[in-house]
């Protein structure tokens, strides 16, 4: 095996380093997409509520009419 000098070592370091950079910000770009999608989710789900409860009350109002 080869033996490598000092500087290219550091190179190999920096290297990998750069590496784990580029795996942790595209890891937390895909947790910023995640998070959005489940907000916009609950918004959705939020909404459907609201119709239902709207119907509902509709449906007792002429239940009690």
């Amino acid at each position: 095996m080869e033996e490598l000098s000092l500087n290219e070592i550091n190179e190999k370091l920096i290297e990998n380093y750069q590496t784990q950079v580029d795996i942790l910000k595209s890891m937390i770009a895909d947790r910023d997409k995640l998070i959005s999608m489940y907000e916009r989710q609950l918004l959705i789900q939020d909404k459907h509520i609201e119709i239902i409860n709207e119907e509902i009350k509709k449906i007792s109002e002429k239940w009690i009419d």
